[in-house]
């Protein structure tokens, strides 16, 4: 299976007397994005948020749903945006099944779990890398070009503090750290689902004024819009033969 990356964008409209898309705007989300935009009545709410959540079903392979049901649709609500990221590959040395085998991983020194463990040698392919707080493992997919990097910390109860002093930069130069070494490594099988409401934490980014009346988005319509919701959903998934991961996000224009 080659690797896929996927963008998917999806508008609703629903129709209030004098809420327009301004014509630039629609033509422009369409040809460069290749966004659908679905016009429809605010009469079934319910309806509404049934289209939402299978066209993500449909995206997303069925892996995340119900991304409209949790996001309270209101019938004074004008425009929902709703866009979609999608990778799934296999990976450059697959994982053997009949050799997975179930065994403590401790989410917290505290926190042990049974998981399943995928248990693999791999010579010249995985890169790694290693400071006095933590091991830098890259796992390839098949294309040998793109890998899935996981941070081990060194103590078992030092995850906290490895996430408290993480930054874009320190993983950056991790990254440019590892080396092609030959390995002999058990990783978990594992599939996580999370999602939350992204209002506040954009606010508290400074993305402040979306959210406020006073909101300037008439490159869209002449409507008075603000952003009232952003929820946001991520589907990760690491298997033995491939990993998939899923981000996907709702806005809410009123």
């Amino acid at each position: 299976m080659e690797g896929i990356i996927r963008l998917a964008n999806f508008v609703v409209m629903l129709q209030h007397d004098g809420f327009v898309l301004k014509k630039k705007f629609a033509d422009r989300i369409t040809k460069d994005y290749g966004v659908r935009i679905r016009v429809t009545d605010c009469s079934n709410i319910s309806a509404i948020t049934a289209e939402i959540d299978e066209w993500t079903l449909n995206v997303t392979n069925s892996s995340i749903t119900a991304i409209a049901s949790e996001a309270n649709i209101l019938l004074d609500s004008c425009l929902f945006l709703i866009s979609v990221v999608h990778f799934e590959a296999e990976w450059a040395k697959k994982f053997k099944y009949d050799e997975t085998f179930p065994k403590d991983f401790y989410v917290s020194k505290d926190n042990v779990r049974q998981v399943n463990m995928m248990p693999i040698w791999a010579f010249g392919l995985f890169r790694y890398t290693e400071d006095g707080h933590v091991q830098l493992l890259g796992i390839p997919y098949n294309d040998n070009e793109t890998f899935l990097y996981l941070f081990l910390p060194r103590d078992r109860d030092g995850l906290e503090n490895v996430i408290k002093e993480i930054s874009g930069k320190r993983i950056l130069a991790l990254i440019r750290r590892c080396k092609i070494v030959d390995v002999e490594v058990e990783i978990p099988a594992f599939r996580i689902e999370s999602g939350s409401d992204m209002k506040d934490a954009l606010i508290k980014m400074g993305i402040q004024n979306a959210f406020e009346s006073s909101a300037d988005f008439s490159a869209i319509s002449q409507s008075n819009l603000f952003l009232s919701t952003v929820l946001h959903k991520t589907f990760f998934e690491v298997h033995f033969l491939f990993s998939v991961f899923l981000q996907k996000e709702l806005k809410r224009n009123l």
